[in-house]
């Protein structure tokens, strides 16, 4: 993760640079630059709370399970908003990551059960989800504390239904491409919808700005996976996968790739 969070945060800076040169000088581009490295620079936050999320997990291995999700989950409940992007974000998601490493073999066990299930069953299960889920949003009760968690449970065990639905379907390979790829697309998605949104909205391509966020959008989604392809077997496949020296355990022979970011 530091090593992808570097990389991509001096990507940024190279092209974003020059508008800080221009308000600032040098020393607001060192300066923004040397804060990265301790705030969180743009998009690329979530890789460095990843970061963060592996390295508590690592640390507190010798403590029960339980009393980590229980300290997590209170985290979550507490209105804790400091301001500070870390602390806030640690303290609004680091249960759901937990849960995704203490809970994982249920999580397995329970899309095993979903995927037994017909598609007529899956759909109206999704239908009576969204139903509910309009309700508490619309009348605020979602970020209620304790009931946001739940919520964002049970909205974690959708998202679950809707990929084993998905996974019925061969159209849907291409979203299983992207999602086995979300590394890639998350790093590099940022170029290629600033580049896209500017030239929409310079020469009026587009007619609305509907279709200008639609294109977007897709631009950001397609290109990462394009330039992952065209950046394969070639000096620049470091920008998605990992070189030798950056790997945790080096010697244990395994192949270093851009999906496992952590040995």
């Amino acid at each position: 993760f530091a090593f992808f969070y570097v990389l991509w945060m001096s990507i940024q800076f190279i092209l974003k640079g020059y508008g800080l040169y221009q308000e600032g000088g040098t020393v607001a581009v060192l300066q923004a630059y040397a804060l990265g490295f301790v705030e969180p620079f743009g998009t690329l936050w979530f890789i460095y709370m990843l970061a963060i999320f592996f390295a508590v997990v690592k640390a507190t291995r010798s403590v029960h399970p339980g009393l980590i999700f229980a300290f997590a989950a209170a985290l979550e409940i507490a209105p804790i908003e400091t301001g500070y992007l870390l602390i806030d974000e640690f303290a609004s998601r680091f249960v759901y990551f937990y849960a995704g490493y203490f809970l994982a073999r249920y999580v397995f066990d329970g899309a095993a059960m979903i995927k037994n299930l017909n598609v007529t069953a899956i759909i109206s299960g999704l239908l009576l989800w969204a139903i509910f889920n309009t309700f508490m949003v619309s009348n605020n009760y979602a970020q209620l504390p304790g009931i946001s968690l739940l919520m964002g449970f049970i909205g974690a065990s959708a998202v679950i239904s809707a990929g084993v639905l998905l996974s019925k379907i061969s159209l849907a390979r291409p979203l299983r491409y992207a999602g086995e790829n979300s590394i890639v697309i998350y790093l590099a998605f940022f170029m290629f919808m600033a580049a896209a949104r500017s030239l929409f909205l310079k020469y009026n391509v587009l007619a609305d700005l509907g279709s200008v966020a639609l294109f977007t959008t897709a631009i950001g989604v397609v290109g990462p996976i394009l330039l992952f392809w065209a950046t394969q077997n070639t000096l620049l496949s470091f920008l998605f996968r990992r070189p030798a020296w950056a790997r945790l355990n080096p010697a244990n022979g395994r192949k270093s790739d851009g999906f496992n970011l952590i040995d």
